[in-house]
C-alpha cells in the first residue's frame, strides 16, 4: 500500500515538472512573439 502511494506521488511529481517546463516554454514563446510585433 505504502509503495503504491510513493509511486503515485513520484508520477504526479514528474507530471507537474513536465507541465511547468511546458508552461515556461509557452510563456517564453509568447514573450518573443510580443517583442517581435
Amino acid at each position: 500500500m505504502n509503495k503504491e502511494i510513493k509511486e503515485l506521488v513520484k508520477n504526479c511529481g514528474k507530471l507537474v515538472f513536465h507541465v511547468l517546463i511546458l508552461m515556461g516554454l509557452i510563456a517564453f514563446l509568447i514573450a518573443v512573439i510580443v517583442r517581435c510585433f
